[in-house]
């Protein structure tokens, strides 16, 4: 980033003061305070330059959000595409579906009358499909795509009613009956079960008068009155210990790393003499203009026309891409039929179209994964991900517009839960820790290092908030931790041996806060970054840090090498 640092207030903008010079509160820590006085970069203060037309990317703050944009932070929020959520100028009622599985496969059916004497047409399972997404208990509840479950393809589905309760009611009053009656916990085979929560859940969304077919209670009451039923019963809630015994203790240790990562934080932001920490973000591109949204768009109607003129889609195409015009006005309502057709026509122009011509197509993608229904879309569909995993092999042949789209659909997937594990997925989370190695290189493009530098910063919050918990501390090493240090590889290599010139100090800010991330996450972090090759030179990063962002990230991460060194020391005498 250019820029005119002469009469900056910043010390190391001007000065040739050594870095080592009253830089410490005490031997071992670098003091943030003598650092730098005065307080940190308001956020719109500076920012980024436009490079290839892209709109200036504002450096981010440890400042709190500002009041009127603070509900982008609400966890129940269905849709970032604006920052204003636009109200539905008319009532739109949803379909609600009840989804029946028989776990038994017709075995049940086939051998009950010998077995039990009459006969049981099968062993049921429910769930409630509302939205495009399909709600499970089975120990927690879950939220996936519609009739993407571990319960196969074969179901049975039953049309309940219509519901004019919105996506983001729903998933309050879940959030709440998950917290007493539908947690990990509260599973049974036949008091709390999965047929419970679709009978709960369903007068919900219909009402008093909603209920769930009486056949699926009625089994299972029968089973149990059985002798086969009742030491089946038996064996199935002892069984059932085990996993809970075995779920609990993955969750007690992610929680405790969760807090000893927050007490490290806390401890090294004291010894810094550091008054505020960096807020756990993720970052998000969107386009916040109605009519622009529009216009993105639009631009996908000429490879709509070459499809159709080659017979890879049929007429309906150009009706789907104008439905999804909606998903532009920042609408939380939409058809859950508009994001999956919209989802599958993105899917036929990419497969049909060569990578450098990505762009336009990519850059709709993006606006559209702002809205969850979207998004749960995107990330079960079968071959989307696969598609853009391939993408990067191609990325460097793409167009600078290209791989800025390319970057900020990875960026948006970070929107909802299920994009973060999609981040996260064993069969693809090295493809996107490589795309931000090739983004950084990419130095001719501000644009471009500044977003692989932020989709560093959303792959560090997906790989340590997502990942399964460790069993022990030496399981798992291997496996969950080598996307974190690849990435962390990469960001120590960009930071350490690439020429200050090629990293503006916006994209700078954000490698040094996935790096914080990362290290502050587990003490084997920090122990690979202070040994690392490539570890940082940090006298050096700080005369070079322009902001006081930058400079509060590089005292923290000095003080969590610093407070691990002491901790190893105290274990070993």
């Amino acid at each position: 980033m250019t820029g005119n640092f002469e009469k900056s207030h910043e010390p190391f903008a001007s000065s040739s003061t050594d870095a080592d010079d009253g830089l410490t509160a005490s031997p071992k820590f670098y003091s943030y305070r003598r650092i730098i006085a005065l307080p940190a970069t308001p956020p719109d203060a500076a920012s980024a330059p436009r490079v290839n037309g892209t709109a200036s990317t504002q450096l981010p703050s440890f400042c709190p959000p500002q009041r009127e944009r603070s509900s982008l932070l609400a966890a129940d929020r269905v849709t970032f595409v604006l920052s204003q959520v636009t109200p539905s100028p008319r009532a739109v009622e949803f379909t609600v579906i009840l989804h029946v599985y028989d776990l038994s496969r017709g075995l049940v059916n086939r051998h009950s009358e010998e077995l039990l004497g009459f006969n049981v047409p099968g062993l049921y399972h429910s769930a409630v499909v509302c939205y495009g997404m399909e709600f499970i208990f089975g120990g927690g509840i879950a939220v996936m795509g519609a009739g993407h479950t571990r319960f196969g393809k074969k179901y049975k589905k039953i049309l309940l009613g219509t519901t004019k309760k919105t996506l983001s009611e729903f998933m309050t009053w879940i959030r709440e009956r998950e917290k007493d009656t539908y947690h990990l916990n509260a599973y049974h085979p036949t008091k709390n079960n999965c047929h419970t929560f679709s009978k709960d859940a369903v007068a919900f969304l219909l009402g008093p008068n909603g209920s769930i077919p009486s056949f699926l209670t009625t089994v299972i009451e029968h089973l149990v009155k059985t002798r086969l039923g009742q030491g089946v019963l038996e064996v199935l809630t002892h069984y059932l210990i085990y996993p809970k015994c075995i779920t609990n203790r993955l969750l007690r240790e992610h929680m405790l790393e969760r807090k000893k990562s927050a007490m490290s934080i806390a401890q090294s932001a004291v010894a810094c003499e550091l008054m505020s920490q960096p807020p756990p973000c993720v970052v998000l591109f969107h386009v916040d203009d109605a009519a622009k949204c529009r216009q993105v768009f639009e631009g996908l109607m000429p490879y709509v026309e070459q499809l159709k003129q080659r017979g890879k889609v049929d007429q309906s195409a150009k009706m789907i891409l104008t439905s999804t015009f909606i998903i532009s006005t920042g609408a939380e309502l939409i058809d859950p039929t508009i994001a999956s057709d919209y989802i599958e026509l993105v899917v036929r122009i990419l497969m049909y179209t060569h990578t450098t011509l990505w762009g336009p197509v990519l850059n709709s993608l993006r606006i559209a994964l702002l809205h969850k229904v979207v998004l749960c879309a995107c990330v079960f569909h079968p071959t989307l991900l696969a598609l853009l995993a391939n993408g990067v092999r191609d990325f460097l042949n793409m167009t600078p517009e290209g791989k800025l789209s390319f970057l900020r659909v990875l960026c948006n997937l970070s929107s909802g839960l299920h994009g973060a594990l999609a981040l996260n997925s064993s069969r693809f989370a090295l493809m996107w820790v490589s795309v931000v190695g090739l983004a950084l290189a990419d130095y001719r493009n501000d644009a471009i290092v500044y977003t692989g530098a932020s989709l560093a910063v959303n792959l560090a919050h997906a790989f340590v908030l997502t990942t399964i918990p460790r069993v022990s501390k030496d399981h798992g090493v291997l496996f969950s931790f080598h996307r974190i240090r690849q990435l962390m590889t990469i960001l120590l290599f960009y930071l350490r041996h690439w020429p200050p010139k090629r990293i503006p100090e916006a994209a700078m800010n954000m490698m040094l806060l996935a790096l914080f991330f990362l290290m502050s996450s587990y003490p084997e972090n920090v122990e690979f970054a202070a040994t690392h090759g490539c570890r940082l030179n940090y006298a050096c990063m700080l005369q070079r840090a322009q902001t006081n962002e930058s400079k509060a990230l590089l005292c923290l991460m000095h003080a969590l090498e610093q407070c691990g060194q002491m901790s190893c020391v105290n274990v070993i005498s």
